[in-house]
Parts: C-alpha cells; sequence; structure tokens
C-alpha cells in the first residue's frame, strides 16, 4: 500500500517490530529501504541544476511517498521518537537504493 508522510503514526502504531542485541545495542529486525527519484534542468543562465521531485520509505510492507525533504525530516524524526533511536543504543538499518549516486 502507498501512504503519505501523514500516515506514519498510524503505521508505527500498527506494528510491533522485534529489536535484536547485537554488539551490546539493539537494532530493529525489519528491512526499511529508502530510495529517491531526481532529475536535472538548465537554468535561464544556462546552469545545470538537479533536484529531488519524490522519496519512498519502504516500512513494515508500507510504502511512504514524500516530495520534499522537510516531509522526509518529520518521517525519520517520527520514528525515532516512536522507537526511542537516541544514541547509540537502539537503532534502526535503512537500505538505500543507488547510494553511491544519491
Amino acid at each position: 500500500m502507498y501512504y503519505t508522510p501523514y500516515a506514519i503514526n498510524t503505521i508505527l502504531n500498527n506494528n510491533n517490530p522485534q529489536f535484536v542485541k547485537k554488539d551490546g545495542a539493539e537494532i530493529m529486525n525489519e528491512p526499511i529501504s529508502f530510495d529517491i527519484e531526481v532529475t536535472s534542468m538548465r537554468t535561464a543562465a544556462d546552469e545545470k541544476i538537479a533536484f529531488m521531485y519524490v522519496w519512498m520509505l519502504d516500512i513494515f510492507d508500507c510504502t511512504i511517498i514524500g516530495r520534499t525533504w522537510k516531509e522526509f525530516m518529520e518521517v525519520i524524526y517520527t520514528i525515532s521518537n516512536h522507537y526511542q533511536l537516541k544514541g547509540v543504543k537502539r537503532r534502526l538499518i535503512v537500505y538505500v537504493h543507488n547510494l553511491a549516486y544519491e
């Protein structure tokens, strides 16, 4: 299913992931992936610029689709607060598609 960033609280409240202990930390045992789509164009001054026009975060088999970096940061902040991911003791791992190019 596809969701807007504003559905993140509902998604988190409907799922209870397990955390596994590894090297003194608790790591969420749930695959999470992230991807963005970008495009480029030339300005009136013939300067090439590139920008992100959509991002997708897949968590708990739910794909959240957003348009702005602000929306993405709000989703990450909400996830971090919900699971108390402060410091290095509790974490989740996010797989990024084509990280070298993003």
